[in-house]
């Protein structure tokens, strides 16, 4: 089994009233396909709000993908995809988790995305999105931990 360590980021926010809101992601090392059979490195954050994995469109524009169609179907009532409102379509790739430290990649994770069609706002742009389909795709284990006082976490990929 292979341990793929987060890195958790901050961003210490303060509101109005100047007291500080700090949100946490957690990020991990990813290497996507391109055309040539490279890997790409995209920063990439673990989301277990979000149903679906996310490539944004500048990712998206250098991997290579399987298009899946533009539209669900839930109860006979079919739905277009969109992420911010960007309409989007969903594709499947194949990805590298990469230790950094060490120098590990696990074997390809499996990862079913919305694939915007066009660019998103800038920040937006900057980071991919692990949802919760990218870790019951792949059986993989999520550990992370604060009960030291400081965040730490990781995948443990089979």
């Amino acid at each position: 089994m292979t341990v793929i360590p987060f890195e958790l980021r901050t961003l210490p926010f303060v509101t109005d009233r100047g007291v500080l809101v700090p949100a946490r992601r957690p990020y991990v090392a990813a290497g996507y396909p391109t055309p040539n059979g490279s890997k790409v490195p995209y920063p990439t954050f673990v989301d277990t709000g979000a149903a679906y994995s996310v490539i944004p469109y500048s990712l998206s524009q250098q991997t290579t993908y399987r298009p899946l169609g533009a539209r669900v179907m839930l109860s006979g009532q079919a739905r277009a995809m969109d992420w911010h409102g960007i309409p989007c379509e969903f594709g499947e790739l194949e990805v590298e988790l990469i230790d950094t430290a060490v120098s590990v990649r696990t074997p390809t994770v499996h990862v079913l995305a919305k694939m915007p069609s066009q660019p998103a706002s800038p920040p937006l742009e900057r980071a991919a999105i692990f949802g919760m389909s990218f870790m019951s795709d792949n059986c993989l284990h999520q550990e992370l931990d604060a009960s030291g006082g400081t965040m730490v976490g990781s995948f443990w990929v089979s």
